[in-house]
């Protein structure tokens, strides 16, 4: 982000698309949480993907931000203007069509994910128990045989496993009584390797079934 100041002392923040906090595509404008202010509640952030100009709705920020690949005409134009030199640092080579040529200028539109989907209240579930045997989960990576050969198999010490948030659950972790009410729940999950899915929704967990893997590593030994 770079901030200049207009002929008129205007303040304009001048952003990347990669800069830009959880946009979601609202038709003509793009929603986004501002960066500028911080703000995590609300999208209060709103751009045209026409000009790339936006606004921030915050009563306490009411930035006015561009967006440089949505208009790169004006951001370089801009860029030059404060920052001669810079420019081509900080944006790629843009050559406007001449007046005579009648073409209008042409204006990158944005490509932006949709809103993500809403998530099942049993996955919910299914998440907040993982979550709840974490550290179970790693001291059963510590002390369990099969799956320290996984690690050793794939070149994976297991102290930089254990600082990742890796994790393994054995089926006995849930047999005991006390997860009589999870077993159901996280019975897919049992014999595997886990290992942490980080997206901007939170944290998730992938996982790897060790029964074939093993066998296939003790026969080939054989």
């Amino acid at each position: 982000m770079i901030t200049i100041f207009t002929n008129q002392g205007k303040q304009v923040e001048i952003v990347l698309e990669s800069e830009l906090c959880s946009p979601v595509d609202m038709g003509e404008r793009v929603r986004a949480f501002c960066h500028i202010h911080g703000s995590d509640h609300q999208r209060s952030l709103s751009i045209s993907k026409a000009t790339g100009w936006g606004r921030c709705f915050n009563a306490t920020c009411e930035a006015t931000v561009l967006v440089a690949e949505w208009n790169r005409a004006v951001a370089k134009r801009l860029l030059q203007f404060y920052y001669r030199g810079l420019t081509s640092a900080a944006l790629p080579s843009y050559q406007p069509p001449s007046q005579a040529s009648g073409h209008r200028l042409s204006v990158i539109q944005p490509m932006l994910l949709p809103p993500p989907k809403s998530i099942p209240q049993w996955q919910q579930d299914e998440l907040h128990a993982l979550q709840a045997l974490d550290g179970q989960m790693c001291l059963a990576l510590a002390h369990s045989q099969r799956a320290r050969m996984y690690l050793r198999e794939r070149g994976i010490p297991l102290q930089t496993a254990l600082a990742t948030g890796v994790g393994y659950l054995p089926s006995t972790l849930l047999n005991g009584p006390e997860m009589r009410k999870q077993r159901g729940l996280l019975r897919r999950w049992a014999d595997r390797m886990l290992f942490p899915l980080n997206s901007p929704d939170g944290k998730g967990y992938i996982g790897r079934w060790l029964g074939l893997l093993c066998k296939w590593i003790g026969s080939r030994r054989r």
